[in-house]
């Protein structure tokens, strides 16, 4: 007989699933979890699918707002939930964690956990459009039995608004920062070899951005440095690895990218799988995250892993991942002189670029380790079973 405990992971998508999570999952698993993948589907349905972790995929969960498709995914959910009957439900980002909750509860899963990837509103967001999503939130912890926030600046949000310890935790986030994002692996021959490979001088610098391809993650101002920087003659590489997203309003458009492609502003690598990205953190001597709202970015988690100095945006998550002048320099969201200004200084300063390396790979060991994250994960799980099984008597 399987003891083990079943967990639906709802996601918005298959990416979150694949690149986020399926580590996660393994290490669960280890600790007698049995983890369930319920998402929309992307590009990263298949990659999920063949992971060996089942995969329920929802035609009615999308990234787009329809009034329509939420109701069709709510009642799908509860009778997925009802159908699977998990021990747990954790729900993760803004859709599954509003639809998800209530349908768990509905459904009478025992216990109910939501990851909060960061509250949906930039720092400089005014009290009227930050106020509906922080009351929202506090209305829906009444639907879930704990929430985990993966950065501190929300939980303390939550607290402001008397949700305690018991109902709310910080989970933090982290990576395999032992092995899989590990720069020992990666020579100097690698890192050449594959700068021949895609074209890049050897002697280049290369400043990275990793992220959906959406004006939010900031590359309206990436790309203003780029060109900024663009006219040394090969002398820096500004290389942009990520998706493209329709889905939002403020996606980034093919027709831009082929055109800073062609006037040498940008070099685009696409949308990569999660496993290459540790070698192309390598070729990185700069990583840059200029985004306006984040929960806690794995690229720049993924990035302190592999010894890389970090230029990022002055808000929330970023500031966890990013401690300003030790491991990396913080500007103000949308400015792109600040930008220009900081990876500047980087560039013409290797001596400060080699001691905030040093120090996001110490601080990545410290502080970005997945297998503490999974231990809280399952210190939470095993508290909130236990106490079911004694209100329930079993």
């Amino acid at each position: 007989m399987d003891n083990r405990v079943k967990i639906v992971h709802i996601t918005p998508a298959a990416m979150s699933l694949e690149v986020l999570l399926k580590d996660r999952f393994a290490r669960l698993s280890d600790l007698g979890y049995e983890s369930i993948g319920y998402s929309g589907s992307d590009q990263y349905s298949g990659s999920f699918r063949s992971s060996g972790f089942e995969f329920i995929e929802s035609r009615h969960l999308t990234r787009r707002s329809g009034l329509l498709s939420d109701l069709k995914f709510f009642m799908e959910c509860i009778r997925v939930l009802r159908s699977k009957r998990p021990s747990i439900v954790n729900t993760y980002g803004p859709k599954p964690g509003l639809y998800g909750r209530i349908a768990s509860k509905l459904a009478g899963i025992p216990v109910t956990v939501h990851t909060s990837w960061g509250f949906f509103y930039e720092d400089d967001a005014p009290l009227l459009k930050r106020l509906p999503i922080v009351i929202l939130e506090v209305i829906l912890s009444f639907f879930c039995d704990h929430i985990f926030s993966e950065n501190m600046d929300d939980l303390m949000v939550l607290r402001k608004w008397g949700i305690g310890e018991k109902k709310a935790s910080y989970l933090g986030n982290g990576t395999d920062v032992n092995n899989m994002f590990d720069p020992d692996k990666y020579s100097e021959v690698y890192v050449q070899n594959l700068k021949e490979e895609l074209g890049i001088k050897g002697d280049a610098i290369v400043i990275s951005m990793i992220g959906r391809l959406t004006a939010q993650k900031g590359y309206r101002e990436f790309f203003y440095a780029a060109d900024h920087f663009g006219r040394a003659d090969g002398k820096y590489e500004f290389v942009v690895i990520g998706p493209m997203d329709s889905t939002k309003g403020d996606g980034i458009t093919e027709e831009e990218i082929a055109s800073l492609e062609r006037n040498g502003t940008i070099r685009y690598l696409g949308s990569r799988d999660h496993s290459e990205m540790p070698g192309l953190l390598s070729l990185a001597d700069i990583v840059v995250l200029p985004s306006y709202r984040e929960g806690f970015p794995r690229s720049l988690i993924e990035a302190a892993s592999m010894g890389k100095p970090l230029v990022a945006s002055r808000i929330r998550g970023c500031r966890e991942a990013v401690d300003d002048g030790y491991n990396g320099i913080l500007v103000p969201a949308k400015d792109p002189e600040a930008l220009v200004d900081a990876i500047g200084d980087l560039l013409r300063n290797p001596g400060k670029r080699e001691r905030l390396a040093t120090a996001s790979r110490e601080k990545a060991i410290n502080e970005f380790d997945e297998v503490d994250v999974v231990s809280r994960m399952d210190e939470i799980y095993r508290r909130l079973l236990a106490n079911r099984s004694r209100r329930s008597g079993t």
